[in-house]
Parts: C-alpha cells; structure tokens; sequence
C-alpha cells in the first residue's frame, strides 16, 4: 500500500475531507488529491504535520504491506527513515513525541521532555540517559518549533536583556534546528568542553563569544577558539512562566 492510499485511509476513518485535510496543512483540497493518486508527495513539514494529524508512527506511512518486498522509497523518504533509524532510544521517544502530538490540542504538550542542569548558568550534562524526565505542560501559546525544555540552574542569565526571565529553576523552550537562525545575539545552549552551557551568542571577528548576560558572571563567558569542538546544541525560543510562554529577546 502506498503512501497515498495509507493517507486516503486514515482519511477517511476520522471522516475529513479533502478540503478539510488540505485547511489543516495550510494548503487546498488539489494538494490532497495528489498525494492520494501519488502524483505528489508532501516534504518534510507537511509529512510530520500528517502524522501529527492522524496521531500515526512515520513508519506507518513509509511502510509497504506487501510481506517480502522491500519498500521503493525516494531519497527524501529514505534519508527521514536512516535518520530516524540512527537515533539513541531517548533522542527516538523525543522525536515519537512530537510526531505524536495532537493538532486538534494545540494548548496541550503531554510528555515533554525536560533536561536538568546541576551547575550554575546551563554548565552540566545533556549525555546521560538519566539526564531528563517527561512531564506535561498545558501552555496556551507553545511556539511549534519547541522540541524540548532545558530547566536552568544559576543567574548568569538573569538580566534586563532578557527582562529577568531566566534564572534558577526557569524552564526554557529549544529549537534544536539551529541551522535556520542567524544566531549572532540569540540566547542558545551549547556544549563547550563536555559542559552544557546557556548562553548569548555574540559574534566577534575572530571567534564566537558565549556571553552571559549577567555582567557579574563575565568570568563564565566562553570562547570558541577555547573549544573548536564546540557545538550549539539548539536556539532558547522562550520561558515557561506561570503556566504560559514567554518568548526571550
């Protein structure tokens, strides 16, 4: 069974039409039509809003019934597939999780993962397999880029740049695809020397400077020439703050 008759399928289980289907995804019934005769195939943000929709595993959709034969898949849908396939067991229930979140439940987040931190201003270990649990959060305006929840320990962030937001115990909201930003000002975490840290990101001639916003941490800034190996782990969109999001400057 194709990509397309699977789609028609669950379609027509919840009783969507094509429009509907279409609305949903922010394009027209014509669209729907071509994924389901095969004429066309949805990329990557419309593929994930699919299995969101239909509450479905991607491998649901990417599977072929017929026992024995091996799938024919495009690259696009082969790339998704090794990629999902090379993940830890922890990184692979963070990705089930968003693929499983509702769209008809956009205030809702069940099971979101939270990574803790047990040194001051983001400098810990995001390596371990202990090192998050999965919690729900009922937040009314969840940026749809959130892919995970980093609580914070240490002041080093707390600052009029950020208007106080992120301090001990603050649960911050990352973007882990960090390639879409330009990331000169951005608050991000990064691992620099096997630590974790939160920080700005603040571009220099010659280097990168980790800079905290606090002027009383500077000893904690860190710079790239001090770790080649460095790595953004991922973008701070926001703060959890009484129950709602608050996006950070």
């Amino acid at each position: 069974m194709s990509f397309g008759e699977r789609l028609k399928v669950v379609r027509k289980e919840i009783k969507y039409s094509q429009e509907k289907l279409g609305k949903l995804i922010g394009y027209g019934d014509s669209t729907i039509t071509g994924y389901e005769n095969g004429t066309n195939k949805p990329n990557l943000d419309i593929f994930i809003k699919l299995c969101k929709i239909f509450n479905r595993d991607p491998n649901y959709f990417l599977q072929d019934d017929i026992e024995g034969i091996t799938p024919k898949l495009n690259p696009e849908d082969q790339y998704i597939i090794d990629r999902y396939k090379s993940l830890t067991p922890h990184d692979r229930e963070i990705v089930d999780h968003i693929f499983k979140m509702k769209s008809e439940e956009p205030t809702t987040i069940y099971r979101f993962p939270v990574f803790r931190q047990e040194a001051a201003a983001g400098v810990g270990r995001l390596d371990v397999s202990d090192g998050y649990s999965m919690e729900n959060f009922t937040i009314n305006n969840l940026p749809n880029e959130a892919a995970f929840i980093m609580e914070i320990a240490g002041e080093s962030m707390y600052d009029e740049k950020t208007d106080y937001l992120i301090h001990t115990g603050s649960k911050v909201l990352i973007d882990p695809k960090v390639s879409k930003y330009n990331l000169d000002e951005r608050i991000v975490i990064a691992n620099f020397k096997g630590k974790t840290i939160c920080k700005r990101y603040i571009v220099k001639d010659t280097y990168i400077l980790f800079q905290s916003d606090n002027d009383a941490f500077e000893k904690e800034n860190r710079k790239s020439i001090d770790d080649p190996n460095h790595k953004v782990v991922g973008v701070v969109l926001g703060v959890i703050e009484n129950e709602k999001f608050v996006p950070v400057k």
